[in-house]
Order: C-alpha cells, then structure tokens, then sequence
C-alpha cells in the first residue's frame, strides 16, 4: 500500500478523528487518544484502549505486529503472532 492508501483506511475506520496526512515521504497527524489510559492490566506503559485499532487501520494489509514493553494484550483483540 502507498503512505496515501494508508492514510485513507485510517479516515474511513475513523471518520470524526483528524485526518493522517502525507508529505514528502512522510504519513503524520495527530492522535488524541482521550485521557482514559487504564487498563485492567497495571504495567506501566501499556496501550491506550484504542492504540491497536489505530495502528491496524494504517496497516490493514500486515498481519503481524511486533509488540514491544507495552504490558499486556487483550485475548479479545486481533493479535496473530504478537
């Protein structure tokens, strides 16, 4: 997928949210994730509830995603080969 395709899976998954924008080679935006970080796991530095949801809808063609010091994952959540 081009960064543009990209971009346009994250704005139809999230159509309220600002929009991901491409430029010279780069995909940025800005995320606002809310300020509810709890999760019922207390390690330190987990994923907002919402994180892997974002991250799949930019990366929709990848299945597998590589899940470093963020705590626990969900058994609910797509999560082949985390």
């Amino acid at each position: 997928m081009t960064l543009e395709q990209r971009a346009e899976s994250y704005s139809l998954y999230f159509p309220n949210y600002p929009k991901i924008m491409v430029d010279k080679g780069w995909l940025y935006g800005i995320w606002q994730i809310g300020n509810y970080y709890k999760r019922k796991y207390d390690y330190y530095g987990s994923y907002p509830p919402s994180y892997l949801k974002r991250i799949y809808s930019l990366f929709p063609d990848k299945t597998k995603l590589l899940h470093l010091f963020s705590g626990a994952i969900d058994d609910n959540e797509s999560n082949d080969g985390i």
